[in-house]
């Protein structure tokens, strides 16, 4: 990780220096929390009606080729300069200890913003994946905040 930088985005071979961060990333708990792989999700995409064989290797291979493609324009959007004014309801459900998109930077753009209503919920017991971590909490929540306001 040392050898590659801090900005290997720039490298001609960044694309494996993210994957190699993304691994590491996992492997100490800023994917899911508490877990150092993706083999807790396997139960959620096996068991889910939605979800074949075949969309869940398409679900990986799309995850890969999200990154591939879309990562280093990624890194060119800046939301503090571009999105802080909205005319809807904002709410931003985080997950505690998530280091994909980390919550103190998600905590410290939600201040930023200005909306009708806005709210940060946190998911004290989850990372990236509230919805899977924590699903009764995710689909209260839903219930309660989102859909119900919508609605109304």
């Amino acid at each position: 990780m040392k050898d590659m930088g801090t900005d290997y985005y720039n490298r001609p071979d960044w694309f494996k220096c993210l994957l190699l961060q993304r691994k590491y990333l996992v492997k100490y708990g800023g994917a899911i929390y508490g877990e150092s792989s993706y083999r807790c999700l396997e139960k959620h995409f096996l068991s889910s009606p939605e979800y074949s064989l075949i969309d869940i290797i398409n679900r990986i291979r799309g995850s890969k080729q999200s990154l591939k493609l879309l990562w280093l324009k990624l890194l060119e959007v800046n939301l503090f300069e571009t999105a802080t004014q909205f005319e809807i309801p904002i709410y931003f459900i985080e997950g505690r200890y998530d280091y994909n998109a980390p919550s103190l930077i998600a905590s410290k753009y939600y201040e930023s913003i200005k909306a009708p209503t806005k709210e940060l919920i946190w998911f004290e017991n989850s990372a990236h994946f509230p919805q899977w971590e924590e699903p009764k909490k995710f689909h209260s929540v839903l219930k309660e905040k989102i859909i119900k306001e919508t609605y109304a």
